[in-house]
């Protein structure tokens, strides 16, 4: 069961409860009118949202054994070199990689950003930095996309912010473009088209997390690789992939932290 249905059986449970309460023990219209309120969906577009598949070329981690080792930054060089790969690239993405409550535990965030020479530094400053937590670059990087908070929301589209509800930074065609909301993607189009798709998808209906891990689903946005050539050939600087993989790793019943975080880019 993924955790957007889980939240539906959990909703129902819960205005059933409400209801028997009503019928049996005379609870108030006015009082169990309050009590339903709280599970409105405010936003209704995101309300309406269908899950769809994780991202092309998005890594599928088997459970890791207790002796076996954690994944390494030549593993998360693999997985950004087979998203990179693909025809649709996830500039950015943020979701889960494993999880095994009494396991190993993994999440993957991907950002690209643009920076106006070749860089030959550290990935995590890059990361850092286009995250505005350092100021080291006089000009960039810049992201391709930034995330948007709606005003309001419901509770289950709180795991929409928590992993990040992305719009690009770019547009492609012109002068106008607009935003579509289908079953399971919002699509940013202009006239040559979708150049940029918004999507998420669930991996499990465990519903609770580890401290630094995000919720069991993930959200990305995509742009055709034809698109992300476009964009190439327009600028003169160049174009970077970062990856952070976050791990947790609770084999061995352990309750210490265990956390660990490696951060690796390629160049696109």
């Amino acid at each position: 069961m993924s955790s957007a249905y889980a939240y539906a059986v959990i909703a129902s449970a819960y205005v059933r409860t409400i209801s028997f309460a009503m019928h049996k023990f005379r609870l108030p219209l006015e009082y169990a009118s309050s009590q339903l309120e709280s599970l409105f969906p405010f936003t209704q577009n995101l309300a309406r949202f269908s899950p769809s598949s994780n991202p092309a070329g998005w890594p599928k981690l088997k459970e890791i054994a207790e002796t076996e080792a954690l994944p390494s930054h030549e593993d998360l060089d693999a997985y950004l070199a087979s998203i990179c790969s693909s025809e649709a690239i996830a500039i950015f993405a943020n979701g889960p990689l494993l999880r095994k409550p009494r396991g190993v535990n993994c999440d993957l965030e991907i950002s690209t950003v643009y920076i106006s020479r070749d860089y030959q530094g550290e990935a995590e400053e890059l990361y850092q930095a286009a995250r505005d937590k350092t100021k080291i670059f006089t000009n960039g990087p810049h992201p391709l996309a930034t995330r948007c908070y709606p005003d309001k929301i419901g509770r289950f589209e709180v795991d929409f912010l928590l992993r990040g509800l992305f719009e690009p930074e770019f547009l492609v065609g012109g002068p106008d473009s607009e935003v579509q909301y289908d079953t399971n993607e919002i699509r940013h189009v202009s006239n040559v088209g979708a150049y940029a798709s918004y999507k998420y998808w669930t991996d499990s209906w465990y519903p609770v997390w580890y401290d630094g891990l995000g919720p069991a689903l993930g959200t990305y946005l995509e742009i055709p690789r034809t698109i992300m050539n476009t964009i190439k050939a327009g600028s003169s600087g160049s174009y970077y992939m970062i990856g952070k993989l976050t791990t947790v790793d609770k084999r061995g019943f352990s309750h210490e932290e265990n956390l660990s975080e490696i951060y690796s880019m390629r160049k696109i």
